[in-house]
């Protein structure tokens, strides 16, 4: 189960990132994902960058 506390499906975002155990998820405006828990950032770019290898 996820964190999002969001008041209606509208504000729920399409897209999430788990990465170690965080839930990232997509910006509706900005298109970056964010973590509630330790309020880091990132891009999908990035995530692929630094967790593919």
């Amino acid at each position: 189960m996820d964190d999002w506390a969001g008041n209606g499906y509208s504000q729920r975002p399409l897209r999430w990132l788990r990465i170690d155990g965080q839930y990232y998820y997509q910006s509706l405006t900005r298109g970056d994902f964010y973590c509630k828990t330790n309020r880091q950032t990132i891009t999908l770019d990035e995530a692929i960058k630094r967790y593919a290898s």
